[in-house]
């Protein structure tokens, strides 16, 4: 699906965009609370890399966030993932404009993929935009997913996310990724892990602290925010 007049000028736009990374969540969040989700999980992927030498590295390259709100049929998820697109939001909402999702997300990745179903059924479709790409033609593409493919992706992960209705997912992930890869050893890794974990606890409580289970606030919605850390080969594992 590429739009000529948006060109790879508007990939520095997103990199330079001032998001940290637990505002980018919160759009993110946002949007499933908007969805009227009631569990949301947020999960950082682990994956083990090779360089050209041969030596294994643990990188943190990946980072998504799922629920089981209303979900999104193709057109929707088409309307979200196209640059500029409005939506309309509760009053209540932090995001405004269909441009949040994505230029949060794409302050902090190469490769924004949605994937999406109406609840009740079984089927997910994805969307997604690869900046790397859009660098290379100098024109913006967004990548479509057939049910198919968005099996073959997923099946990777939890089994769990077959069971959810909107994945977003960061792939490619830069600052995050570098800080990581930074740590010298595993225990400096872990206490990064452990500290992003925890800003990210604070920055949502704060934030989201009217919605989040545990706060006695009447007629308001009740959710749960889960934070993970996962590796793939784990996925048939307790873990996660």
């Amino acid at each position: 699906m590429p739009i000529p007049i948006i060109d790879s000028s508007y990939v520095e736009g997103f990199k330079n965009a001032h998001y940290d990374q637990y505002m980018a969540l919160a759009e993110i969040i946002d949007n499933s609370i908007q969805a009227n989700a009631k569990n949301i999980h947020v999960v950082g992927i682990h994956e083990k890399i090779l360089t050209d030498s041969g030596r294994e590295l643990d990188r943190l390259y990946s980072l998504l966030v799922y629920d089981d709100g209303d979900g999104m049929d193709k057109k929707q998820l088409a309307e979200a993932i196209t640059y500029g697109s409005e939506v309309e939001y509760d009053s209540q909402s932090l995001g405004k404009f269909g441009m949040g999702l994505k230029t949060a997300s794409l302050a902090h990745c190469d490769k924004l993929i949605i994937f999406s179903k109406k609840k009740g059924k079984s089927k997910h479709y994805g969307s997604g935009i690869d900046t790397l790409q859009v660098s290379k033609k100098n024109r913006w593409i967004t990548l479509d997913y057939s049910h198919s493919e968005c099996n073959a992706i997923l099946k990777e992960y939890q089994p769990a996310f077959n069971k959810m209705n909107t994945i977003v997912m960061w792939d490619i992930l830069k600052l995050i990724d570098r800080e990581y890869a930074a740590k010298t050893n595993d225990r400096h890794k872990y206490n990064y892990q452990e500290s992003l974990k925890e800003k990210l606890r604070i920055h949502l409580e704060l934030v989201f602290h009217r919605f989040i289970e545990g706060y006695n606030v009447s007629n308001r919605k009740k959710l749960k925010i889960n934070l993970h850390l996962y590796r793939p080969s784990l996925a048939n594992s307790s873990e996660a």
